[in-house]
C-alpha cells in the first residue's frame, strides 16, 4: 500500500513539474498579413515636415502621421522588405521596414527627386544624376549622369526611364526620356515633349506613359507614349496618370487665380485603351461620386482595381490650400465612392503593400 502511495506521488509531482514548465515556456506569436497602403504626405517646403499615413485595406482604419519622414519626400516604393522614400530637403534616401514602419537606415543622395524598383534594387534620381542602391546593402553601388536634371523614374522591360525635364528656373528645356542600361547606367534618350515632369509610367508590356509638363503658357500638359521600339507619340492632356487593365487613367488638373492669386483648381478624369487617343470613358468617377477637384496623386490598386486619388486641402471659399490637411478619394473599380479619408498636408504619393506583424 505504502508502495503504491510512493508511487502515485511521484506521478503526481512528474505531472505538476511538466505543467509548470509548459506554462512557463513563452508563448511564439501568431503572425498575420496584412494588406496596407501607406500614404506620402509632402508638408509644406520649409514649414512643415513630410509625414506617412497608414491605411488597413481590410477594415478601412486610416491612421493618419504614423511617421514623421523629413523635408519634401516625393514617392515611395518598396523592395526586400523595406520602403524607400526619396526626401528631397534633407539629401537622403529614408528607408523604412515595412511591417514595423521603423526607419532602417538614411543612404546619401543629393536632392532625390524620385525612385523606382527592378524587384531586386532601387534606383534613385536626382540633379543631374541616377544611383543603384542595393536593397541588401542599403548603401549606393553605382552612379552616372543622364541628363541636366532628372525627376521621375520607373523600371519595365530590363530598363530604367528617366524624365529629364526642365532645368530649374526655366519653363523650357528638357524634351527627353533617358533610357538607362541598369547594370552599366549607360544612357540612350528618346524625345519626347517639353519638360517631362513628375509623372511616368509602365502597362507592363514594355511600354512607357510620361506627362511632359509644357511651357507653363501656349503648350499645355500632354501625355506621351513611348513604344517598346524607341518611339514616343503625343495622346491626350494630362497631368497625372497610370496604367491598369489594358487601359490608361489620366487626371488633368488645371488651375485658375483671382486677384489677390488664390489658386481654384479642378481636375477631370479619363481613361484610354493603351495606345489609343480616343478616351474609352470621358469621366471613370462614377456621376453620383464626389470627384477631387485639386488631384495630386493617381493610382489603381493592382490586385483589385480600386482606384486611389490624393489631394490638396480646399477652404471653405474653394481655394487650394497647401498648409492644411488634404484627402485621399477610395473609389471601386466601377467608379463608386467607397470612403474618403483625411490626410496629412500635400498627401503626393502611395504604395501598396503587405505587412506582416503580430496578430493581435
Amino acid at each position: 500500500m505504502k508502495k503504491n502511495l510512493r508511487t502515485l506521488l511521484l506521478l503526481a509531482a512528474a505531472i505538476w513539474t511538466v505543467s509548470s514548465c509548459d506554462d512557463d515556456d513563452p508563448k511564439v506569436p501568431a503572425f498575420t498579413d496584412e494588406p496596407c497602403a501607406v500614404v506620402v504626405n509632402q508638408g509644406a517646403m520649409g514649414y512643415l515636415s513630410g509625414t506617412l499615413d497608414l491605411l488597413s485595406l481590410t477594415d478601412g482604419t486610416y491612421t493618419t502621421g504614423y511617421a514623421e519622414l523629413g523635408g519634401t519626400p516625393e514617392n515611395v516604393v518598396e523592395c526586400g522588405g523595406y520602403l524607400f522614400i526619396p526626401l528631397n530637403e534633407e539629401n537622403s534616401i529614408a528607408v523604412y521596414d515595412k511591417s514595423s514602419l521603423l526607419r532602417s537606415a538614411t543612404i546619401a543622395v543629393p536632392a532625390p527627386q524620385s525612385i523606382c524598383t527592378d524587384g531586386a534594387r532601387v534606383f534613385a534620381v536626382g540633379n543631374d544624376s541616377i544611383f543603384r542602391i542595393s536593397a541588401t546593402t542599403l548603401a549606393v553601388e553605382a552612379k552616372d549622369t543622364v541628363g541636366h536634371t532628372a525627376f521621375a523614374c520607373t523600371y519595365t522591360g530590363g530598363s530604367v526611364y528617366v524624365n529629364v525635364g526642365r532645368t530649374y528656373g526655366q519653363y523650357t528645356g528638357g524634351t527627353t526620356v533617358a533610357k538607362v542600361n541598369p547594370e552599366t547606367l549607360a544612357v540612350q534618350q528618346i524625345e519626347v515633349g517639353i519638360n517631362p515632369y513628375s509623372q511616368i509610367a509602365t502597362d507592363g508590356s514594355g511600354n512607357v506613359y510620361t506627362v511632359c509638363q509644357g511651357n507653363y503658357y501656349d503648350v499645355l500638359p500632354t501625355v506621351y507614349r513611348i513604344a517598346s521600339d524607341g518611339t514616343s507619340t503625343p495622346i491626350c492632356n494630362g497631368t497625372l496618370i497610370d496604367c491598369y487593365g489594358g487601359k490608361l487613367y489620366v487626371a488633368y488638373r488645371t488651375s485658375s487665380y483671382d486677384e489677390a492669386w488664390n489658386e481654384i483648381s479642378t481636375t477631370t478624369y479619363k481613361t484610354y485603351a493603351l495606345g489609343s487617343a480616343t478616351p474609352v470613358a470621358e469621366d471613370f468617377i462614377s456621376a453620383a461620386a464626389e470627384a477631387p477637384a485639386a488631384a495630386t496623386f493617381l493610382r489603381v490598386n493592382p490586385e483589385n482595381g480600386e482606384v486611389f486619388i490624393g489631394t490638396n486641402g480646399v477652404t471653405d471659399g474653394g481655394f487650394v490650400s497647401y498648409l492644411t490637411s488634404g484627402h485621399v478619394y477610395r473609389y471601386a473599380p466601377t467608379g463608386a465612392l467607397l470612403a474618403k479619408y483625411d490626410a496629412g498636408v500635400s498627401p503626393y504619393a502611395i504604395a501598396f503593400v503587405t505587412r506582416h506583424r503580430v496578430a493581435e
